[in-house]
């Protein structure tokens, strides 16, 4: 009698044990469901920020490499010579014997800043990120958009002024300016190559053992063709990426 006593005992004893459990187990998942509800409403708010630099860091990732893989010109269909079954974009050339070469690009720095801006993709950042807001039942306006790019050494970063106010709950938030960058050889190779035609087009040649033991970061070989022209080749001592562009400058005809 006493042992079916304490197994009945033992019994309740356990399924009081298993409701508790099954009961924490409840709150906690309408806990969390709680929380989830509750993050969505505050990231829509508190993430916008986030949102937009990631965007435009993606986009802007995939700009920087098409840039180098081309050699600074994705679109290039004149201009150029075939080194190594790849275009080579002229950066300085002659159109005469003996004559120094002509800076094909004096702003190499500012025509990439354009092609970045031109490429960028902001506004789809922007659209998606309203869009989601806006199913979200925010109250979104916005205003227009300024892009502004600086290429600096080693990076690029991304500046846009766009005027953003969001709404919800009769509580307003608003948003101005959001930047983004990324770690880049872009600006390196660009100086270099602007530095390197300058000399080409004033002195005819450019001592590239001289510059490297200045500026290391950036290793310089030189390749001459059949028909005098150089085809440089940049490469970055951390990233190992290259930049490859031409000069033909001070061409002496065939045989002289």
């Amino acid at each position: 009698m006493m042992k079916n006593i304490k197994s009945r005992k033992s019994q309740l004893t356990i399924f009081v044990i298993i409701g508790l459990i099954i009961v924490i187990a409840v709150a906690s998942v309408i806990m969390l469901l709680r929380e989830k509800e509750t993050a969505k409403t505050i990231s829509a708010e508190e993430n916008i920020q986030a949102y937009i630099q990631s965007c435009v860091k993606t986009n802007l990732e995939n700009i920087e490499k098409k840039l180098i893989d081309s050699n600074f010109y994705p679109k290039l269909d004149s201009n150029y010579l075939v080194y190594m079954n790849e275009k080579v974009p002229y950066l300085c050339r002659a159109s005469q014997f003996y004559l120094p070469c002509v800076n094909q690009e004096p702003n190499l720095a500012g025509y990439l800043r354009k092609e970045i801006e031109k490429n960028l993709g902001v506004e789809k950042c922007f659209s998606s990120l309203v869009n989601e807001l806006r199913l979200r039942d925010y109250v979104v306006s916005e205003g227009s958009l300024k892009i502004s790019t600086e290429l600096a050494n080693n990076k690029i970063i991304i500046i846009l002024n766009k005027d953003i106010s969001v709404k919800k709950n009769d509580e307003t938030k608003t948003y101005n300016k959001f930047v983004s960058s990324i770690q880049s050889s872009l600006y390196n190779f660009a100086k270099t190559a602007e530095m390197i035609g300058n000399y080409e087009s004033e002195f005819c040649e450019f001592n590239s053992q001289g510059w490297m033991a200045e500026y290391p970061d950036i290793a310089i070989k030189v390749f001459k063709t059949s028909d005098g022209s150089k085809v440089y080749t940049l490469t970055d001592d951390k990233t190992e990426k290259q930049i490859k562009f031409a000069v033909k400058s001070c061409v002496l005809p065939a045989g002289i």
